[in-house]
């Protein structure tokens, strides 16, 4: 009884280890090094550990997951500063910054942008001017009705994606999407302009969806649009 009773412990602290495993990759531009963080499922969000001289800045920190823990603890460095939300904490470090606001922690700096009343989505970070960090990244398809719900958030949305064009940071990064440059960021701020153009030219839901496939023949995701134009009309 005890060895079957050990042996299912240990079955259940294999399967939590495979849980929480992920992968990482490495983004650098001049002083900075960003280390991302993949998880296994892509419904969970990315994370990032940005390495300095000084020591590490952790953002959007995983609930569990012994694969981001073990690579932290490689660095021996200490974390200096975590951001998780859009949101700083730490010592001397405040918890609140205003849009436009920027914190400098080991020699790094890190701007912030806030969300709107329209959308969540819009609140950014933007680490050393070369790396921009949002909630989506610039991904190339057919935007789901998560983000395109209401013709408000079509229009913030639009706006936002300008502002993050107009940084013209090296890399674009999301908490979930596939991420990319500038020129991903343009076919993003691009396909928006298209969405607010037939948005307000098009009279009914199957108008608009006709109209962006026109736009869009080889694009995927078009089952996200069916789902977009139910909220837009």
């Amino acid at each position: 009884m005890k060895k079957v009773l050990l042996s299912a412990v240990a079955a259940l602290v294999i399967s939590a280890g495979a849980m929480a495993q992920g992968s990482f990759s490495t983004l650098t531009a001049g002083y900075y090094k960003v280390h991302v963080y993949e998880p296994d499922e892509a419904s969970q969000p990315r994370a990032l550990i940005v390495e300095g001289d000084k020591g590490l800045v952790v953002v959007d920190r995983p609930h569990s997951s012994a694969s981001f823990d073990e690579q932290l603890a490689n660095f021996y460095m200490p974390v200096i500063m975590e951001i998780n939300g859009f949101r700083p904490s730490g010592e001397d470090v405040p918890s609140s910054v205003k849009a436009g606001g920027t914190i400098t922690k080991g020699g790094m700096k890190f701007s912030f942008t806030e969300s709107t009343d329209e959308i969540d989505a819009q609140a950014a970070l933007i680490i050393g001017g070369k790396f921009y960090y949002s909630r989506f990244a610039p991904s190339r398809e057919h935007m789901s009705a998560e983000r395109l719900n209401s013709r408000e958030a079509v229009n913030a949305e639009f706006n936002a994606a300008q502002k993050a064009f107009r940084k013209k940071c090296l890399y674009y990064l999301g908490q979930y999407g596939d991420y990319g440059n500038q020129s991903g960021q343009g076919f993003v701020l691009n396909y928006l302009r298209d969405v607010k153009k037939q948005m307000e030219k098009c009279q009914s839901a199957e108008e608009f969806i006709a109209a962006m496939k026109k736009a869009y023949p080889k694009l995927k995701g078009e089952e996200n649009l069916e789902a977009v134009a139910a909220r837009l009309y």
